[in-house]
């Protein structure tokens, strides 16, 4: 982890971010520092007239950075043609390229013809501030007697931690020496103990970090509780609902709702305020049964590798 004293003021501000860092460095885990680039496209003027009616219908507007394109929705107008689209790119440095604004009359009889493009440089764009630009539009290539002007904000942000993501591996048959390993395949955490009773988080020193508790092997509805070694009181607790196939989660800031595939390894973790805070998916990279889940640098790492862990295991063992 970087000095203190060279950390943005968001960050050292935030106390939850503060302490996963401190976890990443005792841990020797990977932390990818981002930027956003947020942009909103607001509306464009004055567009050159393309159509025989004298009207330039449906016009939109590409926006490209660095190989990646979106675009806004297509809109019906004469002079007057208001997106209002956010837009965001996700940066791993500072930007060091310009980000092309190219419009584009859908409705042309030839398609997709050109009504000019905007550049904004990199100089232009201002770390932590949202900048107000309305700029000319300049001849692109077929579109040499270019009009009009774009309206448009656009903001860089300071960096952020990115979100962590972890390798784990579906194992039918046992828990024993289960690893999680980072996306450099590097083995940070281990699981041992017996399933179904219990079972610990221990880093690669075996020292004991969670342990995670059944509460009974008779429930009809399995529940597991969370346990920081030393402290008695549990600090999360996971229940699988025989109806509905679902799980209720309470964690130590309140309710955690899971939504989206259990079966298939593609579901997101939301807290009790509806923010996405964590996921867990396939990726085409990965042979096998591995997955990812990937955590938001606000949140207790552990717990939502515990969670995972749980829901594998507890799932019904369908396959597509």
């Amino acid at each position: 982890m970087a000095q203190e004293s060279q950390l943005p003021p968001a960050v050292l501000a935030n106390p939850y971010v503060m302490r996963t860092l401190a976890i990443a460095q005792q841990y020797n885990l990977n932390v990818r520092w981002m930027r956003t680039l947020d942009i909103t496209v607001l509306e464009a003027r004055d567009l050159k007239k393309m159509n025989w009616d004298g009207k330039t219908n449906d016009a939109q507007c590409l926006v490209r950075y660095n190989g990646s394109v979106r675009e806004t929705s297509e809109v019906n107008g004469t002079d007057v043609f208001r997106w209002r689209k956010a837009i965001q790119f996700k940066l791993f440095h500072m930007p060091n390229k310009s980000v092309i604004f190219e419009l584009v009359n859908r409705n042309n009889i030839l398609m997709n013809d050109p009504l000019g493009q905007v550049v904004v440089s990199p100089n232009q764009m201002v770390e932590g501030q949202i900048v107000d630009l309305t700029l000319p539009v300049k001849a692109s290539e077929g579109a040499a007697d270019a009009t009009g002007q774009l309206s448009l904000t656009i903001r860089l942000s300071t960096p952020w931690p990115d979100n962590f993501r972890f390798v784990m591996n579906h194992n039918y048959f046992s828990i024993s020496n289960f690893s999680i390993k980072d996306t450099d395949g590097r083995t940070v955490f281990r699981i041992e103990g017996s399933w179904p009773t219990s079972f610990s988080f221990k880093d690669t020193a075996q020292r004991k970090l969670l342990h995670i508790e059944k509460r009974s092997l008779v429930a009809i509805e399995p529940s597991y509780d969370m346990y920081v070694p030393g402290n008695p009181n549990r600090i999360m607790e996971i229940t699988k609902r025989v109806f509905g196939a679902s799980y209720d989660i309470i964690g130590p800031n309140g309710p955690i709702r899971v939504s989206g595939d259990l079966w298939n390894w593609n579901y997101k973790f939301y807290n009790h305020s509806n923010r996405l805070v964590g996921s867990v998916y396939r990726d085409l990279t990965l042979f096998g049964d591995s997955y990812i889940v990937e955590i938001d640098c606000d949140q207790d790492l552990l717990l939502f590798l515990s969670c995972a862990m749980v829901i594998d295991k507890t799932r019904p063992h369908h396959r597509r």
